[in-house]
């Protein structure tokens, strides 16, 4: 189960109301991993800022293994920790991995929710409770359900009635609700005896519980469902759109689709009607785009309701970022919102929206990632892959989860090939050439004193292209980059590069019989080397 929202050609009216008024439930322990995955994707949907990754700026160029496939259950990074599960004595606990993959959070609640608002349920002996990012449990863990933070206010359960607290874990709304939404807006849907309602921060009702369903499409509509169909009504109870449409999804970009019999449109927040309910399926708007469905083909109309690209493709991604994918016979390129092609793509069974410069694609069953020219970053290898979030995804192999992270790079900041940039992590063997996985080093690259280190064969010769030898009697390190001379010897400080004698902060060691090197005594040969210090990564420029 992956977050990715691309076109899947057997979308159904059951699915848009499933997902939207049922994704609030939360995992108990014993539910279903699928269950929870579902809640997550619409959480983060909810309240991800994209503009809080500043590295997606630059065009990926790589990726390295964050964290390799060892999990149970892995969900995206949410304010900067990843939710992670794993088996232990036959029970499933969960625990938090920070952004360089160590499990800062150990892996030991019987359930928990991703972090936000710098605070995240767990489960303890039973009953809920909040922690911060250091783990400590500073709401105290006295309810029998609840979930994440939304407008500063959580949803909790005691004794099967639901509430609202603050940060400080006080009610500020009291629990007598047989169900509650999250706030949006400084509104929510409650539930009492069997019918729903809205109301506002400080508890009082704005809408009354006379309906059997309630959605709150923005800030200010709100959409009511009863025997008779689902209209709209605004913050005051007024009724902007009688009972008549089978289903109103949210709005976006100003348009919300409506269902009207077998057939879809789009309606404005007045309820005028914008694009008449003529098509078999369409989507919500994204970059002021639209893909819609006749005949299973699909197309996409424009805001104003203008078929903007023809309804003639076999399969589409949503437009995001400014990018589309786009496949029929003929064709299986990547868009931009003019429809002009950006670069033709080999055949895909499917390609979803980008997601910081990255998306995810399906060939032959297995999953890989591209970036905004097409070009591979990671070869289908995947049986899963979820959307970037925060710079890594979460990727599945062989049943069990982990983490890549991806390595962006600017093009502005130097003028050079992007196959050349090389890129690693600490902790990984994986280290990555523009979009090729390099083979292993022989020993993981680490710190010490600071400086990063590499085993000395492997850099010169698979990073930088160039020879070295060691000589085990007298322990020294012979290198030839290019041309250049580099000497240097185990446990001394001093290199010579070209006949010049240089002092390093750290000298070279042995572990586990490879010499060990700092890469910035090689800095000099490279055109550029970046530390990335929330990652833990480099990406080196030859």
């Amino acid at each position: 189960m992956t977050s990715q929202t691309g076109v899947f050609l057997a979308r159904t009216a059951v699915f848009y109301h499933m997902s939207q008024f049922h994704s609030y439930c939360y995992i108990r322990s014993g539910h279903t991993r699928f269950t929870y995955r579902c809640l997550f994707i619409a959480f983060c949907a909810s309240v991800f800022i994209l503009s809080a990754h500043p590295t997606a700026s630059g065009k990926a160029v790589g990726y390295v293994e964050l964290v390799p496939p060892i999990y149970d259950s892995a969900y995206s990074y949410s304010n900067g920790l990843a939710l992670v599960a794993r088996e232990v004595n036959d029970t499933v606990l969960y625990g938090f991995l920070d952004r360089s993959g160590n499990e800062v959070i150990p892996i030991q609640y019987e359930s928990a929710g991703p972090f936000s608002e710098e605070l995240a349920p767990v489960c303890v002996a039973g009953k809920r409770g909040y922690i911060n990012k250091s783990g400590e449990m500073v709401i105290d863990n006295v309810f029998d359900f609840a979930l994440g933070f939304t407008e500063g206010l959580a949803r909790v359960e005691i004794s099967g009635k639901y509430g609202y607290i603050d940060s400080k874990g006080g009610f500020i709304i009291p629990a007598i609700y047989d169900d509650a939404r999250a706030f949006t807006g400084g509104y929510a849907g409650v539930k009492v005896g069997g019918l729903w309602g809205v109301i506002g921060r400080d508890g009082n009702e704005i809408i009354p519980f006379l309906y059997l369903n309630v959605n709150t499409l923005n800030h200010d509509l709100v959409a009511i469902y009863s025997a008779t169909g689902w209209n709209i009504m605004d913050m005051h109870g007024d009724t902007i759109v009688p009972f008549q449409y089978g289903f109103i999804d949210i709005f976006c970009e100003g348009l919300a689709s409506v269902w009207v019999g077998n057939k879809q449109g789009f309606i404005d927040t007045t309820g005028n009607v914008v694009i008449p309910a003529e098509f078999d399926r369409v989507d919500r708007f994204n970059n002021g785009m639209a893909w819609v469905m006749q005949n299973r083909l699909i197309g996409f109309v424009d805001i104003a309701g203008t078929i903007a690209l023809p309804i003639e493709y076999t399969s589409v991604s949503r437009f995001n970022e400014g990018y589309a994918f786009v496949q029929n016979a003929n064709q299986s390129c990547l868009i931009d919102l003019t429809g002009r092609t950006i670069t033709s793509l080999p055949r895909y069974d499917q390609v979803y929206d980008f997601h910081e410069g990255v998306a995810v694609f399906i060939k032959e069953g297995k999953r890989g990632f591209i970036n905004t020219d097409g070009e591979e970053i990671t070869p289908p290898v995947y049986d899963s892959a979820d959307d970037v979030i925060e710079g890594i995804s979460v990727i599945e192999a062989n049943g069990k989860y982990g983490y890549i992270s991806f390595i962006y790079y600017d093009e502005s900041d130097v003028n050079t090939n992007y196959d050349e940039a090389v890129s690693f992590t600490m902790g990984s063997f994986f280290v990555t050439e523009g979009s090729h996985v390099l083979p292993k080093p022989p020993v993981q690259p680490v710190i010490i004193n600071g400086r990063v280190m590499l085993p000395c064969r492997y850099l010169c010769e698979a990073i930088l292209h160039g020879s070295v030898d060691y000589d085990e009697d007298s322990r020294m390190i012979s290198a030839n980059l290019s041309g250049h001379k580099v000497i240097m010897m185990i446990d001394d400080s001093n290199v010579i590069i070209d006949g010049e004698t240089l002092t390093l902060s750290q000298a070279p060691i042995l572990i586990d019989g490879h010499a060990m090197v700092p890469l910035r005594a090689f800095e000099k040969f490279v055109s550029s080397l970046t530390w990335i210090e929330e990652s833990m990564q480099v990406l080196l420029v030859r």
